[in-house]
């Protein structure tokens, strides 16, 4: 399970919003496929999305799995539902799902994570839209359990739910967190 959110703040402009919170799980055959399971929900208001909710599944196959570092591409369905910005009617719809992930990891002192993502996701119903996202996280411990960690983002739609939203929303966060 991961929890993200970003509000940005500024003079003289709206505050911005992302949030997101996703359980994404694998069901393991033997190596290297695995079915995946998908629950999702998001906010964000530069592309206009007051909420968006995912459910889908897939197949998996894992091209990379060592202890350190892992690539595996997805391939599935997902249904999509969003309530957007400026009060239009609830959207459903059935999206496939197109992905490739890799992380890799040290264990040893200090700590390192890295993971990158990328998600293409066409409708289905209706065709035409396509929406995809990228991600880039990296985590590093500074000392004992205390990490910084920097995270670059881009998401894209080319069908945005209203005139007023973006076609891309992208950001650089960096944080500083604890683990326990």
């Amino acid at each position: 399970m991961a929890a993200s959110s970003t509000n940005t703040f500024q003079e003289d402009a709206e505050t911005t919003k992302r949030n997101t919170l996703k359980w994404l799980t694998f069901f393991f055959f033997p190596d290297p496929w695995a079915t995946a399971g998908l629950v999702k929900l998001e906010q964000n208001s530069e592309l206009g999305i007051d909420l968006r909710l995912l459910l889908g599944g897939g197949l998996a196959r894992f091209l990379i799995e060592t202890n350190f570092s892992q690539l595996a591409v997805l391939a599935g369905l997902q249904y999509n539902q969003e309530w957007v910005a400026d009060g239009e009617p609830v959207e459903f719809n059935l999206e496939s799902l197109f992905g490739v992930q890799f992380q890799t990891y040290r264990f040893d002192e200090p700590e390192l994570e890295f993971s990158t993502t990328l998600n293409v996701v066409p409708e289905l119903t209706p065709i035409g839209r396509v929406r995809a996202e990228f991600e880039v996280d990296l985590k590093w411990e500074i000392v004992r359990d205390f990490f910084w960690n920097l995270n670059l983002y881009d998401q894209f739609d080319s069908e945005p739910p209203t005139d007023a939203a973006a076609k891309n929303d992208w950001g650089v966060v960096l944080s500083f967190g604890v683990t326990f």
